[in-house]
Order: C-alpha cells, then structure tokens, then sequence
C-alpha cells in the first residue's frame, strides 16, 4: 500500500491517483486518498459507534548517531471517556508498586522491573488501550532529496504516518506529543493541518494537537515505556539484562518475538508495529 511520499514526479510518472496537501513551510504531503468505506471496513468492530480518542504519542533514538539506526516514533490510544479513570488506576498501581518517580524506559532497573512488568500487565489487560509504532531505517533516509535537507522535518513526516492509518471516520482525536524544542515553531501547526485535512476528508476529526511534559501524565509515561523498548529490541541491547528481560515479558504478552516484528495489518489492534520501507528515500508502508 502506497502511503504518503513528498516525491509528487514520480507519483505522476506511475499513474498513481494522488493528493497533494502543500501548507507552506516545506511540509508538502502526497498521498492516495482511501475510499471512506474501505477506512470503515478495515478497522471492524472499532466502527461500531464513533469514539473520541486522546492520542499521547513519544519517540526514541530518532536524533541519530551510535546505536540509533533504527528510530521509532510511538502513539497511544486511549478512549477519552475512559482518560481519567485509566490514569487514576494507573497512580494506585505505582504507589502499590512503590514507584514514585515517573514511569520511563531509560529508569528501568533490576529493582524496579517486577513494579514495571504490572505495568505491563495492566495495558495488556485494559480493554480501553491500544498501542501503534513505526520503526525506520534512518540509514535509507534521504533527508537531502525529500525532506529539504531537514531532519526535524521528516521526523514530523514520519509522525503523519505513524498517526494517520488510525484516524478512523466519525471519531475525534486529542493528539498529546511529548514536548521538545523545535527549530522550527510551526512544525505543531502544520502537523495539525495536515491531520486536520486528511481527517476532514474522511469522516473524522483532530481537535487538538499540542505537546506536554510527560511528566504530567501516566498514560505519557506507558507510551515512553514501550517507545523506549521498541526503539531498544530494534536496535539491540545485552541479553540479560532488566531492559532485556522486560522486553521479552512484553513479547510474551504480546505473543510475537521479537517484540519489534512488523504486525501483518495497519489495522487497529492491541500492539501494532509498522516498519516504513524506503525506496529512493520515499515512503512506503512495509506492512
């Protein structure tokens, strides 16, 4: 399945059928637009009723260098009907558990691994949370020939795809990223529009897209935790360790080894990991 790709010629050369979105601010989005009822279909029993989602989203190793090849950029839905009582749930769970600090990859320690594999437990076991991932090749990126020579700017590219196969029609989503300093102020606004503009044309809707401190927020902080452990089973870390041993806990809940294999559909599910294939430095969906 083609999925968006800033290199419009060679869209045109193929013959492909293809909508061009250009907000300015070298953020042009080209892609084949779905059909609404193949979006309805796709998704199941999710199209029952319209939903509003709250989206925290976070990402790992997407700056580069050592023992970053693999960068993945992680969103987590949760129903907001269903928000504050999860993270409240989620708040006993670590104070049960003797965790006062916030919840992150990068704090997993032999001391704290049990605490942090209930945390686990409890996603797995929740009705009301459903995980999704990208991983990319940073190596096969061509940041030169389709993203203006700008890295942050095909980061945001990369969180449009990760975003938007689970925008679903008659839903709305609140979209939380973790904050970061940008060079460029208008990369929120314009992922927004984007969002809003893909959104609009089938059925759904974003009404709002910020970013938080994850410090604020349990749900934030889970996002992390499997970001962080995607990012790490992508790249490698030592056998034996508590990040390792975590890591396959995840993969025995999950039932997939390894915990970074792609799943065999976009549609949406409990953990669902996408790996982006590149061809000449443009996009396409692996899955």
């Amino acid at each position: 399945m083609d999925v968006p790709t800033v290199d419009r010629q060679r869209e045109i050369r193929e013959g492909r059928r293809c909508l061009t979105i250009d907000c300015g601010c070298a953020f042009t989005l080209v892609f084949n637009p779905t059909p609404l009822e193949s979006s309805v279909r796709r998704i199941g029993t999710f199209t029952e009723a319209s939903m509003n989602y709250t989206v925290y989203c976070d990402e790992s190793r997407h700056t580069g260098g050592a023992d970053c090849k693999y960068a993945v950029i992680g969103g987590l839905w949760v129903a907001r009907e269903r928000r504050d009582a999860i993270s409240k749930e989620l708040r006993g769970l670590k104070t049960a558990n003797d965790v006062s600090a916030e919840l992150k990859w990068s704090k997993v320690s032999r001391l704290k691994l049990e605490p942090y594999k209930r945390v686990v437990d409890y996603y797995w076991d929740c009705p009301h949370l459903h995980y999704r991932a990208i991983v990319v090749d940073q190596d096969t990126v061509d940041y030169k020939s389709f993203h203006d020579g700008d890295m942050e700017l095909g980061f945001y590219k990369f969180y449009y795809e990760m975003l938007e196969k689970w925008l679903l029609a008659g839903n709305d989503y609140n979209i939380l990223l973790d904050f970061k300093n940008n060079s460029n102020a208008r990369r929120l606004p314009v992922l927004r529009r984007m969002l809003h503009n893909y959104c609009n044309a089938r059925g759904a809707s974003v009404s709002n897209l910020t970013s938080i401190d994850s410090k604020q927020s349990n749900l934030s902080q889970v996002c992390d935790l499997f970001t962080g452990a995607l990012s790490a089973d992508a790249n490698g870390l030592p056998t034996g360790s508590p990040k390792h041993e975590l890591i396959k806990y995840m993969e025995h809940r999950r039932g997939v080894s390894p915990l970074s294999a792609r799943s065999t559909s976009p549609a949406m599910g409990k953990f669902n990991v996408f790996r982006i294939a590149l061809r000449g430095g443009s996009l396409r969906d692996a899955c």
